[in-house]
């Protein structure tokens, strides 16, 4: 059985399927406690053609009708809850303001890279110095697995790989940030995706 972590919730509960072969069901809700604090999560079991896998969904803005402002999240918390689940891969969903003209509202894509000049420090070493390697944070191998998919979801002009810029909110970015990040190469804004690199 495989494990797979997201960041979002999917919203259903009941049992799906179709023509693909694949149905989803919620198997357990739980709380995943850490030496951060405790997190609320979903299993699914997502049944692909015989073949049964578990979906951790951990509620990073912690869910059940809760929603934590982004620059309140306990973001350790929520890292130690996913890597809990000894999952095989961690894929976290977010929403982010689009930049590039050809990332229009209500497409997907990846973040390749991402620029923060703005977020305090989030780390699990702070009484010896570990340097995390941000080079390849978003790892090629899964990415080249979802860029042909995602693909298909528009003409050949939509951009599907990203930098996405980081700004702590709440609140939205000005127009001069988001001149400002642009001219430094970024395609999308987030207020949630750098400290969860």
């Amino acid at each position: 059985m495989k494990e797979l972590v997201s960041g979002a919730n999917f919203g259903k509960n009941d049992s799906e399927s179709g023509d693909s072969g694949i149905s989803i069901s919620t198997a357990d809700k739980l709380e995943i406690e850490t030496e951060y604090g405790v997190v609320p999560a979903e299993v699914l079991l997502l049944n692909c053609r015989g073949e049964e896998r578990r979906i951790f969904i951990v509620h990073r803005h912690h869910g059940n009708g809760k929603t934590t402002p982004p620059h309140l999240i306990n973001y350790h918390a929520n890292v130690k809850a996913a890597a809990s689940c000894n999952p095989d891969v961690i894929i976290s969903i977010q929403s982010v303001g689009a930049i590039d003209p050809n990332f229009p509202p209500g497409t997907v894509g990846m973040a390749e890279h991402t620029l923060d000049f703005c977020s305090d420090p989030v780390t699990f070493s702070n009484e010896d110095a570990h340097h995390a390697d941000m080079t390849h944070h978003y790892p090629k191998h899964l990415r080249d697995l979802l860029r042909p998919i995602l693909a298909k979801q528009s003409s050949s002009n939509l951009a599907l790989d990203h930098v996405v810029s980081h700004m702590p909110g709440p609140q939205f970015e000005t127009p001069a940030e988001i001149e400002a990040w642009s001219r430094l190469g970024a395609t999308a804004a987030s207020m949630t995706i750098s400290p969860e690199a």
